[in-house]
């Protein structure tokens, strides 16, 4: 069922006119910087986003003076947490790494802004499959901001879930709040 509903959610964002995305991704930015968990975050572990994904970056380059900013690296069937540095490689899946090796805990990050392919209003998030996020913030203390568009919320993706799927603290999209449970 999980790979059903990716494919109609996948579907969804693909049909979607680059300026849908482009306002989109701008309200969401906008909601983003005003969510006060963000406002008091020191550390924020953020994401190169891929081609069906919101562009967080743009958060990166307005705060980056005064957050420090970190990244997610793919290190075999785990993720790794990498200060940000403009010094990247091309990571597996095509993503954009962060280069070092002066790896972070989960537990030194204050946010992590999460993407997924779909996300339920009640915190629950549907990632490519893999559990790479599930794997990085099962038990982690920091607050977890998942990101969307409009039309990746599912209610159904809340039919699939499973034990080790970790919920979100926060949904944003556009400028609402879906979802916050802290």
């Amino acid at each position: 069922m999980k790979s059903e509903i990716r494919k109609i959610i996948k579907a969804r964002v693909k049909a979607m006119s680059i300026e849908e995305r482009e306002a989109e991704a701008l309200c969401l930015l906008s909601a983003v910087s005003a969510e006060p968990h963000f406002a008091s975050a020191n550390k924020v572990l953020i994401y190169n986003p891929l081609p069906d994904e919101i562009d967080v970056l743009p958060i990166l380059e307005r705060f980056k003076a005064v957050k420090r900013f970190f990244m997610p690296v793919v290190c075999g069937d785990i993720l790794k947490i990498l200060p940000y540095t403009e010094r990247q490689c091309v990571g597996a899946y095509n993503i954009s790494e962060p280069v070092g090796s002066d790896y972070v805990s989960i537990n030194d990050i204050d946010l992590v802004i999460v993407p997924g392919i779909g996300f339920t209003t009640d915190g629950y998030r549907l990632g490519r499959g893999k559990g790479y996020y599930d794997r990085l913030l099962s038990g982690a203390a920091c607050y977890k901001m998942g990101v969307c568009f409009s039309c990746q919320i599912e209610p159904t993706i809340g039919e699939t879930t499973e034990p080790h799927d970790v919920k979100m603290d926060c949904v944003l999209f556009r400028q609402q709040v879906v979802a916050c449970f802290v």
